[in-house]
């Protein structure tokens, strides 16, 4: 077999799922993440997995680890309410790209982030470098790759991925065409915890879409068969999971306009002020909904500006290649975004696995996967597109 080094910037889901990849296959790997801890930054909650991402996480986990993954998601509750703001149903809405089905194989699966990267973690933890921001590199004359860091430290390695998210350098220098846009719209991402009596029943099970002018909400009810503690220790996998109470996810999506939000406004806000904002907003909503955002923790929620790719374009082989929100971020909307990134671990994977057996040399494994991984992410990018005007309508 051949020794392959892989460096990878960025210790989100793809990057550790990446990680998670070469372990299984015996190749060489270190993650370097600018974050100073798994939890430092608050990325949202929930994450619907799809089947294409399941399939990816199958792969990249040993058997054990992706039964714990599947165990650890919340209970599965099938169907997708659609409901105007006074919870009364809506039967004309739609996004093509929700599953829904009752079959347990086809099913979208709901992971609290921080359980999912906590597995991510398990086994490799002494090869994720965490406060590791990269502030430079270079291809050497012997064609490895030097990253630089901060502190004068530096890593060499044969292959670099850069999984670092959407404010990637290393990306925007391999794609230049792919720099995201600004959309116009805006994502809230928060939670409630499940046992708030004055929040509506009918929000407390399955998944809920509230439609109104120019935004929609996504909420979907995270209950779990135990705490992740306690699974992971009947799995014998040795992995820590911090404790989840269950709580109902959110997510606010829609036009800037549509909370009153100027297009230069940079999105920083006090938890007060967004708990304002918000309740300003929907003080014309049935209480029982009201009551999912005003015993929220503000603390907890983050704002963020949906954003979209440009436009990838194929290049000559390269031994420095990317993943994820780095390449092809994409509006929530349709919830494709992590599901595609896993799907790029997934094929990096398999492919660096077959220059590491001989089967292939390393610059074609690499265009092999950027040519693939082009096409399934501008579909997925267009779909995602395709899913905000159909939650909340064509941007002002």
């Amino acid at each position: 077999m051949k020794k392959i080094q892989v460096a990878i910037t960025g210790a989100g889901i793809s990057g550790l799922c990446l990680a998670q990849g070469l372990h299984q296959q015996g190749i060489d790997f270190e993650v370097f993440e600018r974050d100073e801890a798994p939890d430092s930054r608050t990325q949202g909650y929930r994450i619907r997995i799809d089947l294409n991402g399941q399939e990816a996480l199958r792969f990249c986990l040993s058997p054990d680890t992706y039964t714990l993954f599947r165990d650890t998601c919340a209970i599965p509750h099938p169907g997708v309410r659609t409901l105007q703001p006074t919870l009364d149903t809506v039967n004309d809405k739609w996004i093509y790209s929700w599953m829904d089905s009752s079959s347990d194989d086809a099913a979208d699966l709901k992971a609290h982030r921080l359980t999912l990267r906590e597995i991510l973690m398990g086994g490799i933890r002494e090869h994720i470098h965490f406060n590791h921001n990269a502030v430079n590199w270079e291809v050497r004359n012997d064609g490895k790759i030097a990253l630089y860091f901060p502190d004068g430290n530096m890593h060499v390695c044969d292959v670099l991925v850069a999984a670092d998210g959407v404010n990637s350098a290393i990306a925007r220098q391999l794609f230049p065409g792919s720099a995201p846009v600004d959309t116009g719209n805006i994502c809230i991402y928060g939670k409630t915890l499940q046992h708030n009596n004055a929040v509506a029943d009918i929000l407390k099970t399955g998944t809920s879409t509230i439609f109104d002018a120019g935004l929609a909400v996504i909420i979907d009810a995270m209950k779990f068969k135990a705490s992740p503690q306690t699974l992971a220790d009947e799995s014998g996998s040795g992995i820590r999971l911090t404790h989840v109470d269950d709580y109902m996810y959110w997510a606010i999506i829609g036009h800037r306009s549509a909370l009153n939000i100027s297009p230069a406004h940079p999105l920083r806000y006090t938890p007060e002020a967004l708990h304002s904002m918000i309740g300003e907003r929907i003080r014309n909503w049935a209480p029982s909904l009201r009551a999912l955002f005003e015993q929220a923790d503000m603390s907890m929620a983050t704002i963020i500006p949906v954003r979209s790719a440009g436009t990838l374009q194929p290049r000559l082989p390269n031994t420095i290649t990317g993943m994820g929100d780095a390449l092809h971020v994409m509006s929530p909307a349709a919830g494709l975004g992590a599901n595609t990134a896993l799907q790029d671990a997934a094929l990096l994977a398999a492919n660096l696995g077959k220059a590491a057996s001989g089967t292939w040399p390393l610059t074609t494994a690499i265009a092999d996967y950027e040519q693939r991984m082009i096409s399934y992410s501008s579909a997925a990018v267009h779909a995602s597109t395709a899913g905000g005007k159909q939650l909340f309508g064509e941007a002002d």
